[in-house]
């Protein structure tokens, strides 16, 4: 079959998201206007990759990004000036392609990672780097290793929010329930950011003892107002965090879309308070009496490989979720500057060297 990918930076945003409404596991990481935050603040542009067969039909579709620049979080001005000198382009997605034919998924798969290689070429691309969707079923013939893109395994568990609120809390483990308990004893309140400084509170957390805070908190606050505007106020995305006398003590950011909540960002304040499963909780609740019918809890490493990894996994793995697999993919393009890119995204790599040379 003779399938044709069309890529495209602009798109109609209804037709695109009325397409996705097609599928049930599409989430708001492939809605149209995902990356506009992006290209607004960083002049990113947003990439739609259509399938369709010589009829016509739309057999699948990608929602990729094209960073113009690294976007490091350094504000170092060392580091700022590499990224500004070198032409460090990069493709990204989340959760995709969604595949409109499941038993073509191979070919569709393949013509959209063809279209994606012509542009890498084309723009010189230094990477290019996604996600599948979670119940992408690679099978046998694994169309990313066939385009020389690199497989790291992931997985998921999602929270299917079906049955009543009661056996889904009684579904639970006794220790997490008594942690949710625990945090309302504690007098924990449950809140959904309902205006712009919502983001500024995230920040804080987020960057809490990082010399460069308010650098940081400078660079994103523009990419803030777009992402407010643009996703939060059309509910595409919601910010739910858990208070103790004011104070914001945790926070979980969700993607909303097509009645799938998937997380995809967690803050914690550096307190003693277990605050964690209390908001997840209050997450799951909240999705359910707003009649999404899953709570996805963002992936995790199945092999991890510190303490930190392992605790993650064990706590996402505790919501009587269903597990999925998923693979990060990830193709270099440019090898000469993939060991200058490394180092600019580890920027304490070059502070130890130039430490050393000006040392006297």
């Amino acid at each position: 079959m003779t399938l044709k990918t069309e890529l495209t930076t602009e798109f109609n945003n209804k037709d695109w998201d009325n397409l996705l409404l097609k599928v049930h596991h599409s989430t708001a990481f492939q809605m149209s206007r995902n990356y506009d935050p992006y290209k607004l603040a960083f002049g990113s542009k947003p990439l739609y990759l259509l399938v369709e067969d010589s009829t016509g039909k739309i057999l699948g579709q990608l929602l990729a990004v094209h960073h113009l620049k690294n976007l490091t979080r350094d504000p170092d001005s060392i580091i700022q000036s590499l990224t500004s000198k070198f032409n460090i382009n990069s493709i990204n997605w989340h959760y995709g392609p969604i595949i409109h034919d499941s038993e073509k998924a191979n070919e569709i798969t393949a013509s959209i990672l063809e279209a994606l290689d012509k542009y890498c070429h084309k723009n010189k691309i230094l990477l290019s780097h996604g996600s599948s969707t979670i119940n992408s079923n690679i099978g046998k013939e694994n169309q990313y290793s066939n385009y020389m893109y690199t497989n790291t395994p992931w997985d998921t568990w999602v929270t299917q929010l079906d049955p009543t609120l009661d056996v889904i809390y009684n579904s639970l483990h006794n220790k997490t329930r008594y942690d949710i308990r625990k945090g309302e004893n504690s007098g924990l309140v449950f809140e959904i950011g309902s205006d712009r400084s919502i983001l500024d509170e995230w920040m804080e957390i987020k960057y809490s003892g990082n010399k460069h805070k308010k650098a940081l908190i400078k660079k994103y606050e523009k990419f803030n107002d777009h992402l407010w505007e643009i996703l939060y106020k059309n509910d595409y995305e919601k910010m739910y965090v858990a208070r103790l006398n004011g104070n914001l003590i945790s926070g979980i950011a969700n993607k909303l879309f097509n009645k799938n909540v998937v997380q995809h960002s967690v803050v914690n304040a550096q307190t003693n308070l277990q605050s964690g499963s209390f908001l997840t909780w209050h997450a799951i609740k909240w999705s359910k009496e707003n009649n999404f019918i899953t709570y996805d809890m963002g992936g995790a490493n199945p092999f991890p490989i510190s303490e930190k990894e392992k605790g993650i996994r064990h706590f996402k793995s505790k919501w009587n979720g269903t597990k999925y697999d998923l693979i990060l993919v990830t193709k270099y393009f440019r090898k000469t500057q993939l060991k200058l890119f490394k180092t600019i995204n580890s920027p304490g790599i070059i502070k130890s060297k130039l430490n050393k040379l000006i040392k006297p």
